[in-house]
C-alpha cells in the first residue's frame, strides 16, 4: 500500500483528532518523518478538516503556513517540525516513550486519563540514518 492510501486510512478511520481543537491533549499524533513530502500531509490535514492549506498559494511570498517541511509552530495538525532524514522517527520514538510514562503514573484501572497513540510515517531514506536507527532500537525499551 502506498503512503497516500495508508495516510488517509490513518486520518479517516483510525486517529483520534479534533480539526477545530487542535491542540487537544488526548488527540493522536502523526509524525511525517521524511518532512520533504509535506505535501501529502497537507492533503491529509485538509481532509480531515484543518485549516491548514488556505495559505499555500502564497508559498513564493514565503506566507504559506507549509513550505518544505512541516513546522509545529506554524501549522495546525502538524506535530512536530521535521527536517532531515531520520529526525522525525527520533521525534516520534520520543512522543511514544511520553505516553507510556504518562499512562504509567496517571491511569488508572478504573479511570484511564490518557489515551492517545503516535504514528509515523518514514521512508528508506530515514531507515538509512543512525539517528532513525538509534530511536527505534530505544523504542524496542520503552514498552
Amino acid at each position: 500500500m502506498g503512503c497516500a492510501p495508508m495516510g488517509h486510512i490513518l486520518y479517516d478511520e483510525v486517529m483520534n483528532y479534533n480539526p477545530k481543537n487542535p491542540y487537544w491533549f488526548n488527540r493522536d499524533r502523526f509524525v511525517l518523518s521524511a518532512g520533504h513530502g509535506c505535501m501529502l500531509q497537507d492533503a491529509l490535514l485538509h481532509l480531515a478538516g484543518y485549516d491548514s492549506v488556505k495559505t499555500r498559494s502564497n508559498s513564493v511570498n514565503g506566507e504559506a503556513k507549509l513550505l518544505g517541511h512541516p513546522e509545529n509552530f506554524e501549522t495546525p495538525g502538524i506535530e512536530v517540525t521535521t527536517g532531515p532524514l531520520g529526525q522525525g522517527v527520533a521525534n516520534a520514538v520520543g512522543l511514544a516513550l511520553a505516553e507510556r510514562h504518562l499512562v504509567s503514573r496517571f491511569n488508572k484501572p478504573d479511570n484511564e486519563i490518557i489515551d492517545h497513540y503516535t504514528y509515523v510515517m518514514f521512508w528508506d531514506g530515514c531507515q538509512m540514518e543512525g539517528i532513525a536507527n538509534e530511536a527505534c532500537s530505544l523504542a524496542g525499551h520503552g514498552a
